[in-house]
């Protein structure tokens, strides 16, 4: 936990620097799995994997070995944004990293937030484990980094006291992202028609 942490800190730093901050940062933590030393509460690290996340900082995990903790590898890469790997043998190292900077090379958008309004009697709950802020019935979720050919799913548990079957309800949708070839800062918005 502390070697994350610490190449975290190192990502952090460098993004605060002028013309830093819309570069894609991402942690790639190679371990046996093992949290023996230091923090070693799955839901800590998560948490922190959380946390960075909504920083701007990913983090993919590699799983080499055997006997390590599958479900905390694979729970620090969902809150942290990244990809989880199993690695077998060294052999399959190369191979791995390669995968990895291609993918980040392929990065289309960075800081991708999805704005979601719910309309008027509607409730909602965000059911995937992205980072959240929620005002009444307004759902700001930050999707981070998109790879081009990446498809996002969210799921919602959506509650209602008043609508029926067959009622149109519209559903306000915004989208904000940075280029990374340019920097730039771009929004798109749209409404979708929901029964």
């Amino acid at each position: 936990c502390d070697g994350w942490l610490t190449g975290c800190r190192e990502l952090a730093r460098h993004g605060a620097m002028p013309n830093q901050a819309d570069r894609i940062r991402r942690a790639i933590l190679l371990t046996d799995g093992r949290a023996n030393v230091g923090e070693t509460s799955p839901i800590i690290m998560c948490e922190h994997a959380t946390e960075l996340r909504k920083r701007g900082i990913g983090t993919t995990t590699l799983g080499m070995g055997q006997g390590f903790d599958d479900g905390l590898l694979s729970g620090i890469a969902e809150a942290g944004g990244g990809s989880y790997v199993y690695i077998e043998s060294a052999s399959q190292l190369a191979r791995t990293f390669e995968h990895e900077l291609d993918r980040l090379t392929a990065t289309t958008a960075t800081r991708l937030n999805l704005r979601l309004q719910l309309p008027e009697g509607l409730r909602g709950e965000l059911l995937n484990p992205f980072p959240v802020e929620r005002q009444g019935r307004r759902f700001d979720i930050a999707v981070d980094d998109l790879v081009a050919g990446d498809e996002v799913v969210l799921i919602f548990e959506v509650t209602s006291r008043n609508a029926r079957l067959g009622d149109q309800l519209s559903v306000d949708l915004s989208l904000r992202w940075t280029d990374p070839t340019t920097g730039d800062r771009r929004t798109e918005h749209t409404s979708v028609d929901a029964l």
